[in-house]
């Protein structure tokens, strides 16, 4: 009898704390994107700091390229500033299923709408780039530093926004069936 009581007392809390599927992939969701804007986050904070060091020590192309990495990533910071106050704002615990799915789903679709907006800017990048290596180009220095920084960064957000589109659907392939039932609701 002591044993039973003794099983009983050991496996009470778990149930108590035990959570639905549903309640564990939103989760998941969330921190899969809490866990992005700190890499955004980060990746702009040492683009801004290494932005201003080079220009204030460099010239030309080099100081252009600097400058426009500071100010890509200022925008940057604010997206993953922003995107954090707002998961900061609502609690999933209170949000309805549905909404957290809709939720979801329009945060991953938005990764992969950026993936394909991040190639746009990659070739803009690289046209500026281009074009300042023509026979008279207006402030060619300007156009070879601004696109090889809209390559970079570009490039960068290209990765970073597949992988977060890649990392929403694996989460959604470790919870198969959580989105359709609750889109069904």
């Amino acid at each position: 009898m002591k044993n039973l009581l003794l099983i009983f007392l050991i496996l009470t809390p778990a149930f108590l704390l035990a959570s639905s599927p549903e309640e564990d992939f939103f989760r998941k969701s969330r921190q899969t994107n809490i866990n992005g804007m700190y890499v955004l986050g980060s990746w702009a904070i040492a683009n801004m700091a290494i932005g201003a060091v080079g220009m204030s020590r460099t010239e030309g192309q080099t100081r252009h390229f600097h400058q426009m990495n500071f100010a890509w990533n200022a925008v940057n910071l604010g997206i993953a500033g922003f995107a954090m106050w707002n998961f900061a704002q609502h609690d999933i615990s209170a949000m309805p299923f549905p909404e957290l799915a809709d939720d979801h789903l329009r945060i991953k679709w938005l990764y992969l709408i950026n993936a394909g907006i991040d190639v746009l800017y990659m070739a803009a990048g690289a046209y500026m780039w281009h074009r300042s290596q023509q026979p008279g180009a207006k402030r060619p220095q300007m156009l070879e530093g601004f696109g090889k920084a809209v390559v970079l960064q570009g490039g960068f957000l290209l990765v970073f926004d597949a992988a977060m589109y890649l990392m929403q659907q694996r989460n959604e392939k470790m919870f198969p069936g959580v989105i359709s039932a609750v889109i069904a609701l």
